[in-house]
């Protein structure tokens, strides 16, 4: 039976590498209730899979919908699920909904099945100008005239549709729109039922492979963002952390299934020395924010790189370790205040917006350098200047944004909280995370 989740599921299927089902399915929710957020990951697989009908948000907007919107509707699509397909798979997804369309028996041939521009099922025949239209018009009909709770299993249907297609390529760079081009497409099915079913099995064993993954380090699942960094960054090396060295020794398949499963944005890089250029645009933020003195910027691209080997060094001491000197305390009278690496560079950026502060405020790497004492060899070795050097960069990535009114999600990554982190190795990788989502 044609439904909401026929849509949306063959969109999951094409969509962009790094987004999730749950925020295809918001998308084309938002259409139609725009106050749509934090759709709880379970009720949109629901919704794709054809569990459950959406929510009643929806089905309001729907009722509430004049045909003079339409355009806000298409509007919306076009700018927030178009986004959401490969380019390369978009005539894909037009192939695998006029085939589902054409074999929906409960549909007659004089339906509109396309609402915003009234085409019939028999008209599809003409072939579709507009994807966006299309995906609108297809998604208000179903809405409007189908059951969304068919019992599941809907994305595997969507599935065995786009085997169909690819399997013929043909058929998946036009438009399949007569009667014989759906038994040729048939015909090439029957043909590749086994490589078909070569496929089905070796999707199969990626997904036991990522699922056995997940439940082997569910403790450590919000590293799996770093183990994307490892990845990229030192693939060949035996890491301190198994989960590294597991996630790196996996198939590419198997870890973009991973990354699926977990829901987390992909990391998308190609230059193993990528981070170098990154920390390059953070030695300019250093000199223009002014976080302290010129000469101590060649510490970050001399010896930030070495906290490599060191990386079995606990970083727990960094991390608990707060200074009793700080901003607050000399500005505003705070005898107790204390702050970490992190929330010292933050007050700093704060108040030397402050025109009558900036004469007052000892920028933060010329504190950290007296009051950790960085220049003795004898207190400090060259592990424990790279550890405090990372949490620099992060405790600097972290206060830039807000200062420059930007927006950035670490959310998407669900990498772990400082406080999480055991190592070096943990450190340098959510440090190189960090550059990457700053100056990306």
């Amino acid at each position: 039976m044609f439904c909401i989740a026929c849509i949306i599921s063959t969109v999951d299927i094409c969509k962009v590498r790094g987004y999730t089902q749950t925020m295809v399915v918001t998308q084309f929710m938002k259409s139609l209730w725009p106050e749509c957020y934090d759709l709880d990951k379970g009720f949109a697989s629901h919704i794709a899979n054809g569990d459950k009908n959406p929510p009643m948000q929806v089905r309001d907007g729907l009722a509430n919908l004049s045909p003079d919107s339409y355009d806000k509707v298409v509007s919306h699509f076009r700018r927030n699920v178009l986004r959401l397909i490969k380019e390369n798979e978009r005539q894909l997804v037009k192939n695998m909904l006029l085939l589902m369309i054409q074999e929906a028996k409960e549909i007659k041939p004089d339906t509109e099945v396309e609402v915003i521009s009234g085409t019939k099922k028999a008209d599809l025949v003409n072939g579709i100008d507009d994807l966006a239209t299309f995906l609108a018009g297809l998604f208000l009909y179903a809405l409007k005239n189908t059951d969304n709770n068919v019992g599941g299993k809907i994305k595997s249907i969507a599935k065995k549709y786009r085997e169909r297609i690819v399997s013929g390529e043909m058929f998946a760079t036009k438009e399949i729109t007569t009667t014989s081009e759906i038994y040729n497409a048939d015909a090439f099915m029957v043909q590749s039922l086994n490589k078909s079913r070569e496929v089905e099995l070796m999707e199969e064993r990626i997904s036991q492979e990522a699922t056995a993954f997940l439940i082997n380090h569910d403790q450590e699942k919000r590293f799996i963002s770093l183990c994307q960094i490892a990845n990229v960054t030192e693939p060949t090396i035996v890491h301190y952390r198994e989960m590294y060295n597991c996630f790196c020794k996996s198939t590419e398949s198997t870890r973009n299934k991973i990354i699926e499963m977990a829901e987390i944005k992909t990391i998308n890089i190609s230059n193993k020395e990528w981070w170098w250029e990154y920390l390059e645009r953070f030695k300019k933020d250093y000199i223009e924010y002014k976080l302290g003195d010129i000469s101590y910027l060649y510490t970050f691209g001399q010896y930030f790189h070495r906290i490599t080997d060191y990386r079995q060094y606990s970083v727990k001491e960094y991390l608990k370790h707060v200074f009793p000197v700080t901003v607050k305390n000399k500005l505003l009278g705070f005898k107790s205040y204390k702050h970490d690496i992190v929330g010292l560079i933050d007050e700093y950026i704060y108040y030397n917006d402050f025109d009558e502060y900036k004469d007052k405020l000892e920028p933060p790497m010329d504190y950290l350098w007296r009051e950790l004492e960085l220049q003795s060899p004898s207190v400090t070795d060259d592990g424990r200047l790279a550890i405090i050097l990372g949490l620099f960069i992060i405790g600097t990535c972290y206060s830039l944004p807000k200062e420059r009114e930007e927006v950035l999600d670490f959310d998407q990554y669900n990498s772990p909280a400082l406080n999480e982190l055991e190592t070096a190795e943990d450190l340098f990788y959510m440090t190189l995370l960090v550059l990457y989502e700053t100056y990306n």
